[in-house]
């Protein structure tokens, strides 16, 4: 009797277009770990990797492997069965490692006329490395940009608070001493988060809780939420001074379309609020 490892076997048996079915029948069998992609498991998964080996060789099946088999029963945790593209080999499926990375690699294949394959993903992934490396440099430009203009700003309240004729100027000007103050803070800790090493490395998978590609969505999008939130406040200090003679035109229509941006941004913090985080696994980049 095969007992556990029968699905396994009976999988196998249909040859590599059961490579998918093979894995879920694994993890069916022995459950989905990734601390074996080494060959250091301490959890037992190894050895049961070595039974399922030992008893596809006994069925005449020899071509798996336990590290092929560790990599197999990786894949089909990460690529749940939802994420598995039809047409896209198993092989480009690994090279991938995520389903974000395959799913982005398909439609740049898509925009450039190619095929998907192995080879095209791992390239892919270079070249999305390098614009990585690129996006992160021009943010942090932006950064010290306006950590600078947060410090102007900041230089012109101390001087109007020094001036100030007034207890409720003082006061107002003090209040926007901090603010730039704040802002130029903040500009430069972003900016010392950017200047670190190339944050994704496509190719070799990371242990631990954290993906290093969300450090570079968490860096891209702290970096547009600053800027967005220095325009606002550049916006609403060009407008003070002239908000007595605003015709009602203008005032009607840019109220309108401040709504309709303030909704945008509600939005946006309910989908933050709401969304759930993917912690999937990255995969080696391995052949079929």
């Amino acid at each position: 009797m095969l007992g556990k490892y029968e699905g396994v076997v009976a999988a196998a048996m249909k040859g590599e277009s059961a490579l998918w079915e093979i894995g879920d029948e694994i993890i069916a069998a022995i459950g989905n770990r990734r601390d074996d992609l080494k060959g250091s498991a301490n959890d037992g998964s190894r050895k049961e990797l070595e039974k399922i080996a030992n008893e596809l060789k006994a069925h005449g099946i020899y071509q798996y492997k336990v590290g092929t088999l560790a990599k197999i029963r990786l894949a089909a945790g990460v690529f749940k069965e939802e994420d598995r593209v039809k047409g896209v080999s198993f092989s480009s499926h690994i090279a991938a490692g995520t389903p974000e990375i395959l799913r982005a690699a398909i439609k740049r294949a898509g925009q450039e006329n190619r095929t998907v394959s192995p080879d095209f993903v791992i390239d892919f992934k270079r070249e999305s490395h390098k614009e990585d490396k690129e996006a992160r440099k021009e943010a942090r430009k932006d950064a010290l940009d306006a950590k600078k203009e947060a410090e102007r700003d900041a230089a012109e309240a101390r001087e109007e608070k020094r001036q100030a004729n007034s207890k409720e100027a003082k006061e107002a000007a003090t209040r926007r001493e901090q603010e730039a103050k704040k802002r130029a803070k903040e500009a430069e800790l972003l900016a010392e988060l950017l200047k670190g090493p190339p944050a994704v490395n496509h190719s070799v998978p990371k242990k631990g809780p954290a993906e290093t590609p969300m450090l570079v969505v968490r860096t891209t999008f702290s970096s547009d939420l600053f800027k967005a939130r220095a325009l606002v406040e550049k916006m609403a200090k060009d407008i003070e001074p002239h908000l007595d003679d605003l015709p009602d035109s203008f005032v009607n229509a840019s109220v309108e379309d401040l709504l309709e941006l303030s909704n945008a941004f509600r939005q946006l913090s309910n989908m933050i609020r709401s969304g759930k985080v993917n912690k999937r696994s990255h995969l080696h980049a391995v052949g079929e």
